[in-house]
């Protein structure tokens, strides 16, 4: 969600206290929901009749009212969570200061939730969840800013409540800042990053996703251009004219790029987490730390032909030849014991396991003593619940967000994460990374970074160094876990329930020339 003023940003009342609904919380923002049945979330429009073509199924999830449902497939998510606010930051060219924040936790109740083995004093009757998240500020935090504008509007004003981005974003407030915020440069917690995309192919807006879109290849974008790919987009959207945006002559070449950006995303999907991942797990030296929804192989370049494509990067093979060819290198992995697929979706369940014991025997048998499994516990006899995917690589590289480690998760859900290398690395490391992946292992184990005696546990000190804290990992895990933790779990052993197919449960979203094959049949949402 999206909140600008030249006032001041205004903190939100407690959505959650009194039970009010999403909805109702989103009021007096520019917010987007995404809600998917599939992952637990109520679909509040289902549509009317069954649409037939792909074009016709992603169309038919669309509500423009507050808080909007953009386009997708059946069974799709968008797992993103932005909370962007832009305010006034008294510079001459009115630019704002932008404040973001990037996490897989959900706009619910469940996402105030700390101490699980205290009971969770304090906050709502829910699942015991870990939803960490970036907090960004400036140029990143303006490109977090344009990404949930996209979430928030459709392209072009097409209903009251919905201007369009090309509005939202057309005054100078959307321009890059031409100083940095103060104190920026020489913050302890400054860093190099990006926002990184995940989406299928299609599904954003899918009116400009069809080949003969045309395109300008110019660098900069001229006013004739500009005009051009707004007839050409009104076309698409059956509209005679463009309609009149209101600030003609101001900022056409940013969003001339912003637009040609968008027709690529819409006819080929994005799968930046993808790339950026298979180049730091295939420079990894001594420790990668993982904690996902999901564990599963990215793709299957064997099932794709003598010739697949560049972007079949199956990540798990990427991890096991790594740890092939450094033997230096350990890895821990931390996963939710149950899906995150509703329990109703029997089958879905069934396949998330078995795709999770396939990627993990994969890295075993590379060589069992350098990888540690496990899942995290919650309040005594529950298990906990993951929201965010973390991958940092030797504590000088980091993505956070909501690209799930999975084939759907690198190529079909809607995701958003940051990359980000921090500016105090000693030695090739990040003491401030570091201490980011102590806090984040420590509360799998039950221990509270908040707690000074939490902090005076030997597992908490050794939880800092990359060799010790695998170790502890490893050396619960030989314990049974000690109570502490528990060890991957294989799945059920009855015959039950069939496993969904892959293509069902875990889709490829890179080639939309394929989805009629799968998704039709699935447009009622229903579990099994």
């Amino acid at each position: 969600m999206v909140e600008i003023t030249g006032n001041g940003a205004v903190a939100p009342v407690d959505p959650f206290a009194t039970g009010v609904n999403i909805v109702d919380a989103l009021q007096g923002f520019a917010g987007s929901i995404a809600p998917t049945p599939l992952f637990g979330l109520e679909n509040l429009t289902p549509p009317p009749t069954p649409p037939v073509t792909i074009p016709e199924i992603l169309q038919s999830y669309i509500s423009e009212s507050q808080p909007r449902q953009g386009p997708r497939l059946p069974t799709q998510a968008r797992f993103e969570t932005l909370i962007v606010t832009g305010i006034d930051s008294g510079n001459a060219d009115g630019t704002l200061d932008w404040d973001a924040t990037v996490t897989g936790g959900r706009w619910a109740g469940e996402t105030r939730s700390v101490l699980h083995r205290d009971g969770n004093p304090g906050n709502p009757a829910a699942s015991d969840v870990h939803a960490p998240g970036v907090r960004v500020r400036g140029d990143l935090g303006l490109d977090v800013a344009r990404h949930a504008a996209r979430r928030a509007q459709p392209i072009l004003p097409i209903a009251e409540t919905a201007p369009g981005w090309i509005v939202f974003q057309g005054g100078n407030n959307f321009n890059r800042p031409s100083v940095l915020p103060a104190g920026a440069d020489t913050s302890p917690d400054a860093g190099a990053g990006a926002l990184l995309k995940t989406v299928a192919a299609i599904c954003e807006t899918p009116e400009l996703g069809v080949t003969s879109f045309p395109v300008t290849t110019e660098p900069v974008i001229a006013q004739d251009a500009y005009n051009a790919l707004l007839q050409a987009i009104a076309t698409a959207f059956g509209l005679a004219n463009p309609p009149a945006l209101g600030f003609e002559g101001q900022n056409e070449d940013r969003l001339g790029s912003e637009i040609v950006k968008e027709i690529y995303t819409a006819r080929h999907g994005a799968r930046d987490a993808l790339w950026a991942l298979r180049r730091a797990i295939g420079e990894a030296r001594e420790f990668i730390y993982i904690e996902s929804p999901q564990f599963a192989r990215t793709a299957i370049p064997e099932s794709m032909g003598a010739d697949p494509p560049d972007h079949a990067i199956d990540l798990v093979a990427v991890l096991a030849a790594r740890m092939n060819d450094m033997p230096s290198l350990r890895v821990a992995i931390c996963l939710p014991r149950a899906s995150d697929f509703a329990p109703s979706y029997r089958g879905w369940v069934r396949q998330a396991i078995e795709a999770r014991t396939e990627a993990v025997n994969i890295l075993t048998a590379v060589d069992r003593d350098r990888v540690a499994v496990f899942h995290p516990k919650g309040f005594p006899g529950r298990a906990a619940h993951l929201r965010t995917t973390s991958v940092i690589v030797d504590d000088c590289w980091a993505l956070v967000g909501t690209s799930h480690f999975r084939r759907r998760g690198m190529t079909f859900d809607g995701a958003a994460d940051i990359v980000s290398i921090p500016y105090d690395l000693a030695d090739a490391r990040s003491q401030n990374l570091a201490t980011y992946r102590q806090a984040l292992m420590a509360q799998k184990l039950g221990l509270d970074q908040t707690r000074a005696a939490d902090r005076m546990t030997a597992q908490w000190a050794r939880l800092w160094d990359m060799r010790a804290a695998f170790t502890t990992i490893k050396d619960l895990l030989d314990q049974g876990g000690a109570g502490v933790i528990a060890p991957l779990w294989a799945g059920p052993t009855d015959t039950a329930v069939e496993a969904a197919t892959a293509n069902m449960a875990d889709p490829d979203g890179s080639d939309g020339s394929t989805f009629e094959t799968v998704f039709p049949a699935l447009i009622g949402e229903l579990g099994d």
